[in-house]
């Protein structure tokens, strides 16, 4: 019996192949970028923090240099002359290239306008606050020391005390009566020392030429025209109640300090520079003998937006300090004398922005507290708004005058 074959041509089942779907793609893929995304911006995070945090320590490690520096000055502000006897309570300054005269003291501040020029450096014009930060109150700190621990000794040129030349009047001619000497260089400046109602301001005068018996300053650079009598209205501006007179010339004290190549007596001048994209502090140093460079303006820290500068003073003279004022309530008031320290804020703020702050918390200016003192003047500080971070650094020096025997 024959029997039929069994079936053996059915298909096989086909085996299963592996992989995705194209959903299944489009999914992995949306999942991939996401973790991307995520990883990218974790990234750019933590770089925008790393940047913040090392901006905001180089902003930090530069105002504590330029505070150091500040300190520093102010510390050896006035040392003028070694001998007390030629100690100046303010120093009468006119430079015909700037906006007028100046009274130098150990330190000083003067509220910065931009635009101007000063009257000590005619060589820096302010430009800086404007703009965006025009509102914002800050100084030009000026500190007077000579360039090392040289001082003056006890010179023997001095201009006749307590007697009157015949004819001499040194008011309208520059020239003023001397006792017999050779102590002097033509060419070189001088510092008068002129006592006046128990006062004692000094004047920065030339020595054009001299005699045996004379003191030439003719009209120039750093004397005015007309003489001595330039000096009389800016000395009352100074402060000072008594007038210049042609016997307080006479009975003056005039050391020679060289010339702007030879002089060890400079001022250091500190304010902020504005021209670029962040405000920038910078230090100069002039010669004292005719306000010439002598150290061109160096970038001291950047992102300084005010250097603030107040005076502590003690008109009773209690033996401390009993009021803050700004440098024109200190000659308005009449308390140069009386001034015992020097205060100074130096408000910094990042190059970078905060990315943590919220655009809605900066719409308006921001107060920043600079105190606490007993004077509107250093209290706070107004900015606009931004999204930066700001730091601020104080100090407070002793200032050098003749309270330091109090």
């Amino acid at each position: 019996m024959n029997t039929p074959p069994i079936l053996r041509s059915r298909r096989a089942p086909r085996r299963a192949v592996a992989g995705f779907t194209l959903v299944e793609l489009m999914v992995a893929l949306l999942l991939s970028l996401l973790l991307a995304v995520a990883i990218l911006k974790m990234q750019t995070k933590t770089a925008s923090q790393s940047v913040r945090i090392a901006d905001t320590g180089t902003r930090d490690t530069q105002a504590r240099a330029a505070m150091d520096l500040i300190t520093h000055d102010i510390t050896g502000s006035g040392f003028l002359f070694g001998n007390l006897m030629h100690t100046c309570e303010a120093l009468v300054t006119y430079n015909s290239g700037g906006p007028g005269y100046f009274a130098h003291h150990p330190v000083d501040a003067v509220s910065a306008v931009s635009g101007s020029k000063m009257k000590f450096a005619p060589s820096i014009t302010l430009n800086y606050p404007a703009g965006a930060v025009s509102a914002v109150q800050t100084d030009v700190l000026v500190t007077m020391a000579p360039s090392g621990t040289t001082q003056f000794t006890k010179p023997d040129n001095t201009v006749f005390r307590g007697d009157t030349a015949t004819g001499a009047n040194p008011l309208s001619t520059g020239i003023a009566p001397t006792k017999p000497t050779t102590g002097f260089t033509a060419g070189d400046t001088a510092i008068m020392q002129t006592p006046l109602g128990g006062a004692l301001p000094c004047l920065r005068v030339p020595i054009s030429s001299f005699t045996s018996t004379t003191l030439t300053s003719s009209g120039g650079t750093i004397m005015p025209s007309g003489g001595y009598s330039g000096f009389v209205t800016p000395m009352a501006n100074a402060g000072f109640s008594t007038a210049l007179t042609n016997v307080g010339i006479f009975n003056s004290w005039v050391t020679d300090i060289g010339t702007a190549a030879t002089s060890t007596q400079q001022f250091a001048v500190y304010y902020i520079d504005g021209s670029g994209s962040f405000p920038v502090l910078m230090r100069a140093v002039y010669s004292l003998a005719d306000d010439t460079v002598v150290t061109a303006p160096q970038p001291i820290a950047a992102g300084v937006v005010s250097l603030r500068v107040s005076f502590g003073v003690d008109p009773g003279l209690t033996g401390a300090v009993t009021a803050y004022e700004e440098s024109a309530t200190v000659t308005s008031s009449k308390h140069w004398s009386s001034v015992r320290s020097v205060r100074v804020a130096l408000v910094t703020r990042t190059i970078n922005d905060d990315p943590n702050v919220d655009n809605a918390g900066v719409t308006g200016p921001t107060t920043i507290p600079i105190g606490p003192v007993s004077s509107a003047w250093f209290t706070s500080l107004s900015v606009p708004a931004s999204k930066h971070r700001y730091i601020v650094n104080t100090t407070e020096v002793g200032y050098r005058n003749w309270l330091w025997k109090y």
